[in-house]
């Protein structure tokens, strides 16, 4: 059946070929020009023949694209003026013909074919014995068969897309030109192409496909950042932490497009091409992200907004931003609000120092008399004067005195700078008291003052408030009583004075005892530690130590006595001590193993140990880092000086030095004048660089291990 369809489309192109042949040789006037101008060029020209009437002729050479020599061969000129065509050959080295004609001024012909049809007509002018050359072209548009042998291969005239093979495996492509070309097609990896060459008898042609290349491929993404999204033809997959950003997506051979994005990552296209083999993509996204480091400033606890989100209070930690522009806001409590713009760029830092104006002010509020109570927003501040700060605003304020009428002042914080606000002095508000007694000319007393009035009488210009009115009489009992004044009224007090008894001269009268104010506990003041002063410290020192070094462990004890200068924290001092070591190390194998070494031209060395007992002189510093009572850190440092060892080998004595540097890092316990220590320490310690032989030459380097003391301090 499909075999069927493929001859009956066949036979269609052929018939639609043929229907669309009409008018379709196009003669190229504008192409015609004189191959040789004159004699003067030097070029020959084959002779060219005359007419029947012995008339001179005129040579045409005439290229027709996009036609066979078969189908040339059938071109019939035919001449319109009255001119004689004396040859009409087809060309031998390209499709073209070679036409004759009687010369004339005034020359028109047009093709004739009997496929194609006439041509259209054109007008030349024709000097004897002159060659001419024009073109002319076949415009015959054919529908061809495509056939392949899978459905949906792309199919590609000279590159250009035409479509996709149907279920039958075949595409008909129309309005294709005769002559040569490329045809290409495409299924996943395979892309195939031959050269066809298009005219009436040739418009069906095969394109086979490698059905290797069209097995589902393996197409791996390796993705950065690993958790970024992948989109290939509309298909999205997503890349994982845990799988280490890899993707693993089975496609058909083909050409794919894809798209992979991620939050604040500049997004990668592109196009993945899978054949018969297993394609890896690594893509790595360009950051879309800076970050903003706000400096504090002495901001803390200053609330910062980034594009209105909450990212914490100051000092915060450097931000991750995508690139572009945001909107930071810092609030804090009594200043005015900080907002600006800052511009994030790809991987960059953008460093924002702001700088917060107070909305506060330092205020000093100030009495005219030191008794005066200071009310600040109707709390009681102080007296006489008060310093604080104020936010912006109103605020009010009023000096207070008891029996005084004070004036509330209302006064506005509008700048950060200092300012003094004066109170304004309490006015006195006086009331009046009429004393009587019975009997009368008792000595009147307000508040314990004596009045210098007897009563009956009336005691005037009294604070309004409670008074305490007595009054004394010799030979009666002293009587006391409490009268609230008012303002602007007189308050009456009477009183009954009762006889005490004696006629002993009337004592003056008894002020009322007025209990004294407390008095504040005054704070006790903090007991000072008296710093220390420099003093001389010595200590003895037992310890034990052993220090790594390449191809040995090194044992030391030593027994040590330092003295010195404490300075606070810090102690200066020399010592001297008997060190010991404790190693079974077998010098005489070390010097052969130097002399090995040495003779091998190998580098290096072996620590030497003589195993016997040297005194060297100390150089000491220590810096105690923290120091308690039962506790203690220090951190030494120094060196030894004056120290020697010896050993014998083949009858020779060999001395050389022990001296070196040394740190100590300890923590330990005291138990009054006596302590015991542990931490780590580094000595270096001699080993033999060379030995010929003769010659020795000792260096140090460097050993790390552990040590414990104990000692005692005087």
């Amino acid at each position: 059946m499909k075999r069927f369809l493929a001859i009956f489309v066949a036979l269609c192109a052929v018939f639609t070929a043929v229907a669309q042949s009409e008018n379709s040789i196009i003669i190229d006037q504008k192409s015609f020009r004189p191959v040789h101008t004159d004699a003067l060029t030097g070029a020959n020209i084959d002779p060219i023949s005359v007419d029947s009437s012995r008339n001179p002729c005129a040579r045409i050479k005439v290229k027709i694209n996009r036609m066979t020599r078969e189908d040339i061969d059938k071109i019939d000129v035919k001449i319109i003026t009255n001119n004689q065509l004396t040859k009409c050959k087809t060309a031998d080295y390209e499709n073209g013909l070679i036409l004759e004609m009687t010369a004339k001024s005034t020359t028109r012909f047009y093709f004739n074919h009997p496929e194609f049809g006439q041509s259209n007509e054109v007008t030349l002018d024709l000097v004897p014995d002159k060659e001419y050359c024009m073109e002319a072209s076949l415009n015959q548009l054919y529908s061809i068969v495509v056939n392949s042998n899978f459905e949906g291969a792309e199919v590609y005239i000279d590159n250009i897309y035409k479509g996709v093979t149907a279920n039958n495996y075949q595409l008909i492509i129309k309005e294709v030109l005769p002559g040569e070309h490329t045809l290409k097609v495409v299924y996943g990896g395979a892309q195939p192409e031959q050269k066809i060459n298009v005219h009436s008898g040739n418009i069906s042609f095969r394109q086979n496909i490698n059905i290797a290349a069209a097995v589902p491929q393996h197409v791996i993404f390796k993705l950065t950042p690993m958790d970024a999204m992948v989109e290939i033809d509309g298909s999205t997959i997503y890349g994982t932490v845990e799988g280490e950003g890899y993707v693993d997506k089975q496609l058909k051979s083909g050409s794919y497009d894809y798209t992979v994005s991620a939050p604040n990552y500049h997004a990668h296209k592109g196009t993945v091409i899978v054949r018969d083999q297993k394609v890896t993509e690594v893509v790595t996204l360009q950051p879309a992200f800076g970050f903003l480091q706000i400096a504090n400033n002495n901001l803390n606890d200053a609330t910062v907004y980034i594009d209105n989100r909450n990212v914490g209070k100051m000092p915060i930690a450097m931000q991750q931003l995508s690139s572009g522009e945001h909107q930071v806001r810092i609030l804090k409590p009594r200043y005015k609000p900080f907002a600006t713009k800052v511009m994030i760029t790809d991987t960059q830092t953008a460093n924002l120092t702001p700088q917060l104006e107070p909305a506060f002010a330092k205020v000093t509020l100030r009495a005219s008399s030191s008794d005066t109570e200071i009310w600040l927003n109707k709390i009681f501040a102080g007296k006489g004067s008060y310093i604080t700060e104020l936010d912006f605003g109103s605020h009010s304020v009023e000096g207070r005195k008891a029996g005084h009428r004070s004036t509330p002042k209302v006064f506005d914080i509008r700048s950060a700078e200092a300012t003094t606000i004066d109170i304004a002095e309490p006015t006195p508000v006086y009331g009046a008291i009429d004393v009587s007694s019975t009997p009368m000319a008792a000595t009147i007393f307000v508040d314990g003052k004596n009045t210098d009035k007897q009563t009956p009488d009336r005691v005037l210009d009294l604070l309004v408030g409670e008074h305490i009115v007595t009054v004394e009489k010799s030979g009666y009992k002293t009587k006391s009583q409490k009268v609230t004044v008012v303002e602007n009224e007189l308050a009456e007090v009477k009183f009954s004075l009762v006889p005490d008894g004696s006629v002993a001269k009337p004592k003056p009268a008894k002020t009322p005892a007025v209990k004294p104010e407390k008095q504040s506990k005054s704070k006790s003041t903090p007991t000072v530690k008296p710093q220390t002063k420099n003093r001389f410290e010595s200590s003895v020192d037992l310890g034990y130590s052993m220090h790594a070094v390449p191809g040995s462990m090194i044992h030391h004890t030593a027994l040590s006595y330092i003295g010195g200068l404490r300075m606070g924290r810090i102690f200066v001092g020399l010592g001297l001590g008997a060190e010991y070591s404790m190693d079974n190390i077998d010098n005489e194998q070390t010097m052969s193993n130097a002399e090995q070494n040495y003779n091998n031209n190998s580098s290096g060395g072996t620590t030497m140990s003589g195993g016997t007992i040297n005194m060297p002189l100390y150089l000491h510093l220590r810096a105690y880092l923290g120091q308690r009572e039962r506790t203690f850190c220090s951190l030494s440092a120094g060196g030894k000086l004056f120290g020697s060892d010896t050993f014998e080998r083949e009858g020779v004595s060999y001395k050389y030095s022990t001296n070196g540097l040394f740190a100590d890092l300890n923590f330990g316990l005291k138990f009054g004048k006596f302590f015991c220590a542990a931490g780590v320490t580094t000595q270096s310690l001699p080993y033999i660089s060379k030995y010929d032989g003769s010659e020795l030459i000792m260096k140090q380097q460097l050993g790390i291990g552990a040590k414990i003391s104990l000692g005692f301090t005087f």
